[in-house]
């Protein structure tokens, strides 16, 4: 763990360098606000023993991945980028997110996907604008995959799953 900051609650950086796991799957619940702050999780998030809820707002948020060969975390997963006054803020997936509970993406800036997100039979909503920067799968099974800001998927190829798809901008 490290971090940066003056004081409690003065919107210090927030870095986990490494894995972050529950002591036993599905029963802790994690939430990192880091205010005006950056969010690191430089490991894998739940890939040994899930986490009941993930909850991480901060400026620009970098996460390694969530789950591995099954889900990371089993409710809830909601990820909101803020405006720090010197960014807009960002959030950047750098592997595979999975996860059995609805994922919701958000802020002022842009979420850049850099790996499969899947949520099994569970809405994945982005609210803001999104960027996809590998080939991969966003993957809800029987929910609704919601884009509801400007989708940019260069030159990868992006394959979408979901009983229902929502494109506004």
């Amino acid at each position: 763990v490290g971090g940066t900051g003056t004081s409690a609650g003065s919107g210090g950086n927030i870095q986990l360098l490494s894995t972050v796991d529950g002591n036993s799957a599905g029963t802790r619940s994690l939430t990192l606000t880091a205010g005006a702050g950056d969010v690191t999780v430089g490991g894998a998030i739940g890939a040994t023993n899930s986490l009941s809820a993930l909850t991480i707002t901060g400026n620009d948020i970098s996460l390694a991945s969530i789950g591995g060969m099954s889900a990371g975390v089993s409710a809830a997963t909601s990820v909101t980028s803020a405006d720090s006054g010197v960014d807009i803020g960002s959030i950047q997936t750098n592997g595979v997110i999975r996860t059995t509970g609805p994922q919701s993406y958000g802020g002022t800036g842009i979420t850049s996907f850099g790996g499969d997100v899947i949520a099994v039979d569970n809405d994945i909503t982005v609210n803001n604008a999104a960027a996809i920067s590998a080939n991969a799968t966003i993957d809800c099974g029987t929910a609704t995959a919601t884009f509801s800001s400007s989708l940019d998927i260069g030159a990868h190829t992006r394959v979408i799953a979901a009983d229902e798809m929502v494109f506004s901008a």
